[in-house]
């Protein structure tokens, strides 16, 4: 799925009612925080116009395999939401729209649950560490301004500074919000990401494993004795085989995948005509395109940027 658009995001209370519609299918991976789309879906975004006012397409197909990744968004009298908020009860807003109010330092503000689209399982980790990085350096960058804040006091304090009214009101009030984001929001909202991180690096690996299996398997098979495949159900066992490669959907990996488990099949087909030559043949192949798969998964990180790589989780 082609990122053309910096919005791709859809509203949680769509998602939420084409699921209870059974319109799309889902895999929810951390509750309905984070779900892997089963199904693909077709959307449609607010039409753009170009400097000649010509409109501009806006519609965009979400292939199965790609991620929701919920996320509260506030919301401003610039948003198309704003004339809910404006003509609707807080109860109707809520169930109908999940949209919540809240208050923050004596502000009402409101908030609305949305859906990111993540197009792949590797985007998925970057954005993981992403965000774990973003955080880092904001904590790290608001102790040393709330130090040198407290330092200020501190010299205050003992007389060796002189400050004024308004300097020291203004200088409470920013250790006040610092200690609030650092001590409060901060640590509230690292706890919350990281269950989502542990989600999806333990997906990940999994299915590193899962691949790795499955192709040990089928090399197992393809290099060794004629016999290995005269065995009584291996018809049944290659199936097996074939219907556990089909959960691995992401994008990534999708085509080699796909190609695995042609070749699987036909072997399959070449052992119930005792073509056992050309059923190791097809086995190699499945190998290779496992191989390939593999090696997607496992260089995820290849776009990283070298700063942010410290932040990968070890697991």
């Amino acid at each position: 799925m082609p990122k053309r658009y910096g919005d791709l995001r859809v509203p949680a209370s769509l998602i939420r009612a084409w699921i209870d519609a059974g319109k799309i299918a889902v895999i929810p991976k951390v509750g309905v925080k984070l779900l892997q789309l089963m199904t693909p879906i077709y959307l449609t975004f607010p039409q753009v116009y170009d400097r000649k006012r010509r409109r501009k397409n806006r519609r965009m197909w979400v292939p199965a395999g790609s991620f929701l990744n919920s996320r509260w968004i506030l919301l401003g009298p610039r948003n198309t939401e704003w004339k809910l908020i404006t003509s609707l009860t807080e109860q109707e807003l809520k169930e109908l729209y999940i949209i919540v109010r809240v208050e923050e330092e004596g502000q009402v503000r409101w908030y609305r649950l949305i859906y990111e689209i993540v197009s792949s399982e590797s985007q998925l980790l970057r954005q993981r560490v992403h965000i774990r990085s973003r955080y880092a350096k904001e904590r790290s960058y608001k102790e040393a301004v709330l130090e040198a804040v407290e330092r200020e006091l501190g010299d205050y304090l003992q007389g060796k500074t002189q400050l004024n009214t308004r300097q020291l009101d203004e200088l409470v009030i920013l250790q006040r919000r610092l200690s609030n984001r650092l001590f409060d929001s901060m640590a509230a909202v690292q706890s919350k990401l990281s269950e989502r991180d542990t989600v999806a690096f333990l997906t990940a690996w999994m299915n590193i494993e899962g691949l790795r299996d499955r192709k040990n398997r089928l090399s197992f098979l393809a290099n060794g004795q004629d016999s290995e495949l005269q065995r009584h159900n291996i018809e049944v066992h290659l199936l097996n085989i074939s219907d556990r490669l089909a959960v691995y959907i992401s994008r990534e990996v999708r085509r080699s995948v796909r190609w695995a488990r042609y070749h699987v099949q036909m072997t399959v087909s070449d052992i119930r005509e005792s073509r056992i030559r050309d059923g190791k043949h097809h086995l190699k192949r499945a190998v290779e395109h496992l191989n390939t798969a593999l090696k997607a998964l496992l260089e995820w990180d290849k776009k990283l940027p070298e700063d942010e790589r410290r932040y990968i989780p070890s697991l």
